[in-house]
């Protein structure tokens, strides 16, 4: 054996997943893998329970993760969690594409903003929990500059712009430091509570954060159902044609850590107190620049009402509920 695949196979051996490192050499050595430490999360992260099933697995920052559901409350979660500093230098990165996203994402923005402008009370407090630059806050502080607007993130130098281009009040850190925020009316977790490790903490604060008659809105992914058609089909390809699939979930972002059905969110959200729990269609990124995606997305809308919130036909869906 040479020296390369020596060294390979002791990052292996080191890193989370592999159980059986010797056949994951020839991969680790194309995808370069790096030493990366984890920790294993082999119990629900809200609940405590053991898991029920595995759902698959996927390969990302030279680490196995397998996901995993929760019989008990529902939750599916990826069963390590990266070193917290590797994972602050990814998004501290990830934000040099700001303006990129911006662009991506206007017609999301507008969608939101018009959902917490009419939600929040005249000189109410709005949080944004995961909230990065303040973009979002600031769009919605043209529209309504009375309100108080408060930016979290994991990402410092995030913050540093939203205080510096916005003047927003700032919380910096993870789920924990929601417990230096006062209560508020309307909290937004817009396609950030998948990234938390710890859904039990971030759950606790949730139902604690926002004031009786207050409001969520929360934005997350709407692809399980077809998660579950190609873990299907391809369990039955692998049956057929006796051969085994290289490890991956598609449909999911591999950055993610939890995956989040209707099913939970609802149950999630009556336990932490809130009630009027809908579900709605979200525009899609680029929806701005295109005339075929603004019109299916009108209408999965008409369709959404007309099933009384049942169906929800975009890749991701909008949550807004209030608290009782």
């Amino acid at each position: 054996m040479d020296s390369a695949r020596r060294e390979i196979l002791e990052v292996l051996r080191h890193n989370h997943g592999f159980d059986e490192p010797e056949t994951w050499v020839d991969l680790a050595l194309r995808q370069s893998f790096k030493r990366v430490a984890a920790s294993p999360l082999n119990a629900c992260p809200d609940c405590g329970a053991l898991p029920g099933d595995s759902f698959g697995s996927f390969v990302h920052y030279s680490t196995l993760f397998t996901v995993l559901l929760c019989c008990d409350c529902g939750l599916y979660w990826a069963d390590a969690i990266i070193d917290p500093e590797v994972t602050e230098r990814h998004f501290e990165s990830h934000y040099k594409d700001e303006e990129y996203f911006r662009w991506e994402r206007q017609a999301i923005f507008r969608d939101l903003v018009e959902l917490i402008v009419a939600r929040a009370p005249v000189g109410g407090t709005v949080l944004d929990v995961g909230g990065a630059t303040g973009y979002l806050m600031s769009l919605v502080g043209e529209q309504r500059p009375d309100l108080h607007l408060v930016v979290q993130d994991i990402s410092k130098e995030a913050l540093d712009v939203a205080e510096r281009e916005f003047g927003l009040e700032t919380i910096h850190g993870n789920a924990t430091s929601l417990a230096l925020a006062s209560p508020v009316d309307v909290l937004v977790l817009a396609d950030v509570i998948y990234y938390e490790p710890s859904a039990a903490t971030l759950w606790s604060e949730v139902g604690r954060l926002v004031r009786p008659g207050g409001s969520i809105i929360l934005r997350v992914p709407n692809k399980l159902g077809l998660m579950k058609i190609d873990r299907l089909l391809r369990r039955g390809l692998e049956l057929i044609g006796r051969r085994r699939f290289p490890p991956r979930i598609r449909f999911l972002n591999v950055e993610h850590r939890l995956i989040l059905s209707r099913k939970y969110i609802r149950k999630r959200l009556t336990r932490s107190g809130f009630d009027q729990i809908r579900f709605v269609p979200t525009p899609m990124l680029g929806a701005h620049r295109s005339r075929k995606l603004r019109l299916y997305f009108q209408a999965a809308s008409v369709l959404n009402a007309g099933s009384g919130g049942r169906l929800v036909l975009t890749p991701a869906v909008v949550v807004v509920a209030q608290k009782g």
